[in-house]
């Protein structure tokens, strides 16, 4: 998303204001993974950024005695499908789990490889 500059109007304490406001993608959104499904407890996400060769989720943090890890999750992952739909964002990641799928079939690109996770 690029940077865009806009007016935005509020009303404060009765008073109607206008503010200039700056709106671009957050790139240092991170989320614990548990709150998106159990099974990837133990690992924290962020979207990835312009210094990553792919858009995805990336793998910013994780515990090593953690569920995600024995399932196969490194810190530097990035995931670029879950259960055959793309994903590009936090956003998309959310989405897909909605739908509470029993099993993850997570792809994901570690370093120069393309491999499967399978997350119960």
């Amino acid at each position: 998303m690029p940077v865009k500059k806009t007016t935005l109007g509020i009303v404060r304490d009765g008073k109607e204001q206008t503010v200039s406001v700056v709106l671009q993608e957050a790139s240092q959104n991170k989320v614990k993974a548990e709150n998106l499904h159990p099974g990837l407890a133990g690992a924290e996400f962020a979207n990835t950024t312009a210094d990553d060769s792919v858009k995805g989720v990336k793998v910013t943090n994780i515990d090593e005695k953690s569920l995600a890890a024995r399932y196969g999750l490194q810190k530097g992952d990035i995931i670029l499908g879950l259960n055959r739909q793309p994903i590009r964002n936090l956003g998309e990641l959310r989405k897909a789990l909605e739908q509470d799928p029993n099993v993850l079939a997570l792809e994901v690109k570690r370093s120069d490889n393309i491999l499967y996770l399978i997350i119960r």
